[in-house]
């Protein structure tokens, strides 16, 4: 709680004194929302009591307070928008409920704005589809056996970026395709073509599935879907 006034105190400081310069206060007003997001979501699950006081900063009153929030809010929007998760999270009060409080829903959009950002999946795959074709696979697959009798019990990090694909690979500098999911769900659970287990550079075994010109590869001892290619019929 100590820590969480700190920051909220440093980032005050730090809007006025920009803001009297004349300089961006961007920065000051997003990681002032974060803290002070942090320190809500501290106080609502230990049942402290909040010390307002102890959150004052010289110069910082109700014109800055209402100003660096909608400072952060709209950087937030364009964000949001930009990676195209505006529909689902809208607002960033919505977006720290998340953060803190749907941690497996934070963790996926941390992963898709990875992926997105290092160029392993196209930019233009928006975030509600990303979560949907998520929702799918854990709805659709785990849980689903393959012929061979291995058990899906999720998926990789790095499995949507080959769903999806991406317009210039950042590993062969290529363009390389997506797979259709509906193909992998039946590629997946009614194939019997299936390879024998092989050792990866990362030490995990892997079988590799073919059907219908695509390839997904599961490891069969954790019956995680590690990856999935286009091939050549």
């Amino acid at each position: 709680m100590r820590y969480n006034e700190r920051q909220i105190r440093r980032w005050k400081r730090e809007y006025v004194a920009m803001d009297a310069a004349g300089l961006d206060t961007s920065e000051a007003s997003v990681r002032l929302r974060a803290a002070q997001a942090r320190q809500t979501d501290f106080i609502s699950k230990t049942g402290m009591k909040r010390q307002s006081a102890r959150e004052m900063a010289a110069g910082f009153g109700r014109s800055q307070a209402v100003s660096s929030i909608k400072e952060a809010e709209q950087i937030y929007q364009n964000w949001s928008k930009s990676i195209g998760a505006n529909d689902q999270i809208k607002t960033l009060a919505k977006y720290y409920d998340v953060k803190y409080n749907d941690s497996p829903r934070y963790e996926l959009l941390k992963t898709y704005v990875r992926s997105v950002e290092s160029g392993r999946m196209s930019p233009m795959v928006r975030f509600d589809l990303y979560e949907d074709y998520h929702r799918r696979i854990q709805t659709e697959l785990v849980g689903k056996q393959t012929k061979s009798g291995i058990t899906i019990t999720g998926q990789s990090k790095h499995f949507l970026e080959r769903v999806f694909g991406t317009m210039i690979d950042p590993k062969t500098h290529k363009p390389r395709s997506g797979v259709v999911l509906d193909v992998i769900i039946q590629c997946v659970t009614t194939s019997t073509d299936i390879s024998d287990p092989v050792i990866r550079a990362d030490g995990k075994r892997s079988i590799v599935i073919l059907a219908e010109g695509i390839a997904v590869s599961v490891n069969p001892d954790t019956g995680i879907l590690v990856q999935t290619n286009p091939k050549e019929k």
